[in-house]
Formats: C-alpha cells, structure tokens, sequence
C-alpha cells in the first residue's frame, strides 16, 4: 500500500478550515517520517506538504482579518447601543416635557363638575390624572427604620458574626455572598488545596 494511502485527500486547501489545513499538514508530516526518502511517495508527500504550508499563512491572516472584522463589529454595535440609549434618553425627556406641557394645560382649565379636566380630540383624550410619588430630598434625614443597609466583608468574619446572633435577628438578615477569585488563585499557585476551585489555563489566540 501506498504511504499516501495512509493520508485521506480532501479538498483544494483554500476551502479547507484552519483546524482541517493544520490537522491534514500535521498527519502529512507524520506520515512523512514513516516513508523511505527518495521514493515517489516521498516526492509527492513532500509536494502536498509544501502546498499545506504555503497556504497555510495565507489561511491564517484570513481568519485574523475575521475576526478583526467581527470584534469592530462588535465595537460598532456596542456605539450604536450606547447611541440608541441616548437617544432614548432624549425622547424620554421630550415625552416627560410634553407631558408637563399638558398637565399645565389641563390645569388651567376650569373644574369640571364631575370628573377630571379633559379635552377631547378626534380620535384622542387628554384627561388630567393625579398620581402619587415618593422623592427623597435628603437621605440622610430618613429615619433607620426606613433604610436597609447592605454589608460587604471577608466571608470568614460575616460568619463570626452569624454564629453570635439569634437566629430570629438572622432570618432578617439577606446577605450576597461572593467568592474572591484573586485571593483564590493567589493561595492556589502558592500550593494551598482549597476545596472547589481550581487553576484552568482557556487556550487563546494572539494576534501580532
């Protein structure tokens, strides 16, 4: 059997992946040590192996330049989002602006005997409705017993504190518990074992 055999041909290289050209370029080189040098099949391995690694370059600066166009395409949407929200902000503003407009309007009308102040159009009313708000001028003069207070510590000395309440003072209490992912790496490559985490070392990609 021929060594070349032992290589499945694909297609032309161009339409290959990078993944397929890396792995088919990585088989050809394995094969290639088991072939006798200065045979035809070495030849035409050598030919295929020069092919893969000329495209391959061009393979790789092809895929770069994808995702270099995706991630300012990313950057574009990320703008347009921050665009489109300011400018929701703006017709917020103006429908709040017209909406005070009105109110004054319909305030200067005169009461009606039954009902709130209204003007009818064709296909629309505009009705004077009352509606209730809280506004805060100065949170520091809000009594305690209106506020919550929301806590942020070691969780080793919240759980000194749990252990000396009661526990009907404890089930008030709502705590976000989060874990501190510097400090965890930090004690695992000093070689601490800390139960339920791990170092994991994500391939990535580098462009230069």
């Amino acid at each position: 059997m021929s060594a070349l055999a032992l290589v499945e041909p694909r297609e032309a290289t161009a339409s290959l992946s990078l993944y397929e050209m890396s792995e088919d370029l990585v088989c050809l080189l394995d094969t290639r040590d088991m072939v006798e040098a200065g045979t035809t099949d070495a030849a035409e391995l050598d030919a295929q192996i020069q092919r893969f690694q000329d495209a391959l370059p061009r393979k790789v600066d092809s895929v770069c330049r994808m995702m270099a166009h995706l991630e300012s395409q990313a950057a574009a949407a990320k703008l347009e989002a921050a665009r489109l929200s300011q400018r929701q902000k703006q017709f917020e503003s103006r429908a709040a602006s017209l909406e005070g407009y009105c109110v004054r309007v319909l305030e200067a009308l005169p009461a009606p005997k039954k009902g709130p102040r209204k003007l009818e159009g064709e296909f629309n009313t505009l009705a004077l409705s009352p509606s209730e708000r809280c506004k805060i001028e100065d949170p520091l003069l809000v009594p305690i017993e209106y506020k919550t207070a929301a806590a942020k510590m070691p969780a080793e000395l919240w759980q000194q504190i749990v252990e000396t309440l009661w526990p009907e003072t404890l089930a008030q209490i709502t705590v976000d518990v989060s874990v501190r992912l510097a400090d965890v790496k930090k004690a695992l490559k000093a070689g601490v074992e800390i139960e339920g985490a791990d170092i994991e070392y994500p391939k990535g990609v580098r462009r230069s």
